[in-house]
């Protein structure tokens, strides 16, 4: 699946999501080491650079920006023929 966001790595359907953020200081690929929860929508991660000459830790926010989809009531299906 292509990359859509440069600071965002990969992705890994059959098991879920695997986010990997892009080092802001040299762009090598960092790993998620821990989180914290800042509210009941906002989550502070705490990264480190893959790259061993780099080797920078940073933090990103995580939060709840607005709903792009809502699940309408179930349709009530006509009978099937022959019902």
């Amino acid at each position: 699946m292509p990359c859509l966001n440069h600071n965002i790595g990969e992705f890994n359907s059959h098991r879920g999501a695997i986010i990997m953020f892009r080092c802001p200081f040299c762009g090598a690929m960092a790993r998620t080491r821990t989180s914290r929860r800042l509210s009941d929508h906002t989550i502070r991660q705490y990264h480190q650079c893959q790259n061993l000459e780099c080797s920078e830790s940073f933090t990103t926010l995580n939060a709840f920006e607005r709903r792009v989809s809502s699940r309408d009531a179930p349709a009530t299906l006509p009978p099937a023929a022959g019902d």
